[in-house]
């Protein structure tokens, strides 16, 4: 009860119906669709209900899953990936979109985990995955990089893990905390691809230019907004943000 009063008095429901421009061409009431780690169940329940399609998730947390399924009315499955992908491969069920908010960043073996959505894939299928980017932190290092993440991507990177398993980026949404991106399979693609150092200076230099400016408004804050009301610390807040983010 106390998860489902969260969801409704953060309108959870509601947010995630802002994702669905994501989707849109390239889901229908035809389409079998598959969300890995769907937390509460928010999103799938959205898309449900946007496109009226097959929709079926898998969450290993039992009370998340839970509230998918007793709560959002999903068909919900409390297992691993991994787990369900062995368990599916034999009865040879395909579905035509599977994706994955949050998730891929916290896989630790991420090339099975390619793999496994590949055999589970329609042919003509597509991958739709949202991650963070470390190019464009959206918190300071300190919170940015943490053990629950087992890698830490920026599009380069991202794209040629993808390229490895026969996978191409058709399509690619840089959003203001993290980056999307629409997938298709490709087996002409080559099955090896390497990065360089000079993708490791970008990072740094990006997450440093970040660290920077954190350092900067946080001094700001401690010198001037001391004898500031509440309602004066947030007006002055806003102005500062908007300036570093031009």
């Amino acid at each position: 009860e106390q998860v489902v009063r969260q969801i409704e008095q953060k309108h959870k429901y509601q947010n995630k119906v802002k994702e669905l421009k994501y989707f849109q061409d390239f889901i229908d009431k035809d389409s079998r669709c598959l969300e890995i780690g769907a937390g509460w169940g928010t999103l799938a329940r959205a898309i449900k209900d946007k496109f009226n399609c097959e929709m079926e998730v898998i969450e290993p947390s039992k009370l998340a899953a839970e509230v998918a399924r007793e709560y959002f009315h999903l068909n919900a499955y409390n297992e691993t990936f991994e787990s369900f992908a062995e368990r599916n491969g034999r009865q040879d069920r395909k579905y035509n979109l599977i994706y994955s908010y949050h998730v891929f960043e916290h896989i630790r073996e991420p090339n099975l985990f390619l793999d496994k959505v590949k055999e589970i894939l329609d042919r003509n299928g597509v991958l739709f995955l949202a991650l963070p980017d470390a190019l464009h932190p959206e918190v300071p290092s300190e919170r940015f990089f943490h053990i629950e993440h087992c890698f830490y991507y920026i599009r380069k990177t991202l794209e040629l893990m993808l390229n490895k398993h026969g996978f191409k980026i058709t399509r690619f949404f840089k959003g203001a905390t993290d980056m999307k991106v629409v997938c298709l399979r490709d087996d002409s693609l080559p099955t090896t691809a390497l990065g360089n150092s000079e993708e490791y200076k970008k990072v740094k230099k990006a997450i440093g230019r970040f660290d920077r400016r954190h350092k900067i408004l946080k001094s700001i804050k401690e010198i001037i907004y001391f004898p500031l009301s509440e309602r004066q610390r947030d007006r002055t807040n806003r102005i500062i943000v908007k300036l570093f983010k031009k």
